[in-house]
């Protein structure tokens, strides 16, 4: 069975995307099917309120190399603002912030990052680039903010 709730994607299988009809979102909402597209560094979901990237395991240059087109193309096409779910980013280099950076200064607002790990908020803090960011501790249904 496929299923998707708001903190986790569980269609993420052989590499495919898959339509979740009838998912079940906060606050016991129905929204339209959501496309899940898994990639080696983490899984894209986009839904009618808003697009999330879970990025997971070292995301470093070589990630950045080859998912930051992707990244960008969701940043500015997203409907409001691109949600970004750090939780399970065990490592991140400066290629791991510039993908960041890049999706920040692409598209139509701050992007937000949710379940931040304290390295990966001491790494924005310490280079200055923080502030481009909403910060949050949660990981909240991908809405439209604009």
């Amino acid at each position: 069975m496929i299923a998707a709730t708001p903190r986790h994607c569980l269609a993420c299988v052989g590499g495919a995307a898959y339509r979740i009809p009838g998912a079940r979102y906060s606050a016991g909402t129905e929204e339209e099917p959501t496309t899940v597209t898994p990639t080696t560094s983490g899984d894209v979901l986009t839904t009618a309120g808003g697009t999330r990237w879970t990025m997971r395991g070292e995301i470093d240059a070589a990630v950045q190399a080859r998912r930051e087109d992707e990244l960008l193309r969701l940043a500015q096409s997203a409907d409001g603002r691109i949600h970004i779910d750090l939780g399970a980013v065990t490592f991140m280099d400066s290629g791991g912030l510039r993908l960041l950076y890049h999706a920040a200064t692409a598209g139509s607002g701050a992007p937000v990052l949710e379940r931040v790990p304290r390295r990966v908020r001491d790494l924005l803090e310490l280079s200055g680039v923080a502030e481009l960011f909403e910060l949050t501790d949660d990981a909240g249904p991908a809405e439209d903010e604009a």
